[in-house]
């Protein structure tokens, strides 16, 4: 899995109630309510509201959560970020001014374990290239002839 590319993505405004399985990077900004598996990563973003619990080979949270969370590798806690209920991770990272209540639980780190890579946290897709448009050419009096024209 490549960390600069976002496999899916739920924004703002989506609502999903159920049991939610993915593979690759997903993205969610939306409001969750159920249970989440995947072996791979998962990103609340800021607008992202879970109540779940959700078992996940590593996330990574910038929203709110509630339930408890099993990762396989690395929970990272931002800034702004919550997480209500108890946590199971080898590697858990917690920013200044991210917040959690409940228990934790660290096993040790396995000897399998891949370099996590960075979450894609843009929120919008990446500008497209600017196109240069060629200025046209200068107009050509009328009854002259342009030199190298056919006409």
């Amino acid at each position: 899995m490549s960390s600069d590319k976002l496999d899916s993505f739920f924004g703002e405004g989506t609502s999903l109630k159920g049991t939610l399985k993915f593979k690759g990077q997903l993205r969610f900004d939306g409001d969750f309510n159920g249970e989440i598996h995947s072996g791979d990563s998962l990103i609340i973003g800021e607008t992202g509201k879970v109540k779940a619990n959700i078992k996940s080979g590593s996330l990574f949270n910038f929203g709110k959560i509630e339930g408890d969370v099993q990762a396989i590798y690395k929970i990272h806690m931002y800034p702004k970020s919550g997480l209500k209920g108890n946590i199971e991770s080898p590697i858990i990272v917690m920013e200044e001014a991210s917040h959690f209540e409940g228990a934790c639980k660290m096993p040790p780190i396995p000897k399998s374990m891949p370099k996590t890579p960075a979450p894609v946290i843009q929120k919008e897709p990446p500008p497209a290239e600017e196109v240069v448009i060629p200025k046209p050419a200068p107009a050509v009096a009328a009854g002259q002839k342009k030199s190298g024209s056919w006409f």
